[in-house]
């Protein structure tokens, strides 16, 4: 799947649900999740394909400020990176 454009004006959780809804509707994992390039508030999504029996835990946005999120037990940290939230750049750690 191509990556996707993600309006960076909306909060965190419009955002974390948008990707959620990719990811089980199109039977792919986001592996990447960063400011899109150019001018705008955009963020771009990288997606690998799974298979459909493939059930994947949600996938959790939560804000990083000092770039070392807490990771719950027994989940994974998939990446960290700086991405538009409300309009502002914040940095956001992705975990599964």
């Amino acid at each position: 799947m191509d990556p996707s454009t993600i309006d960076g004006n909306q909060d965190l959780q419009a955002q974390q649900t948008t990707l959620n809804f990719t990811e089980n509707t199109a039977s792919v994992k986001t592996v990447s999740y960063e400011r899109a390039p150019g001018q705008g508030h955009f963020n771009l999504a990288t997606f690998e394909d799974v298979p459909q029996t493939v059930v994947l835990p949600p996938l959790l946005l939560v804000e990083a400020p000092g770039g070392q999120p807490s990771v719950p037990s027994g989940k994974q940290l998939l990446w960290v990176s700086d991405i538009w939230v409300s309009g502002v750049i914040k940095k956001v750690a992705g975990i599964r």
